[in-house]
């Protein structure tokens, strides 16, 4: 859900980040886990470096976005 909501603009891409890598994937990871549950990693990640690095904010929003979109309903 949260992934949909980052993806058509109605949160903003950190902030739906923040709250989507938080929530636990069931099943949790495996080396053979698909692109739904590995991408938690890669959000968070981004999440981090978005906190941490002020200068690099628009290009990891749209890592963000792209993120969603690539799980999101509208494929």
């Amino acid at each position: 859900m949260l992934s949909a909501r980052i993806a058509d603009g109605f949160v903003h891409p950190v902030v739906g980040a923040h709250i989507w890598c938080d929530t636990p994937a069931a099943p949790a990871r495996r080396p053979d886990s698909g692109h739904a549950i590995t991408i938690l990693d890669d959000v968070d990640t981004a999440v981090r470096t978005w906190a941490a690095s002020p200068a690099e904010r628009p290009e990891i929003e749209r890592v963000i976005l792209a993120a969603a979109h690539s799980v999101g309903w509208n494929r």
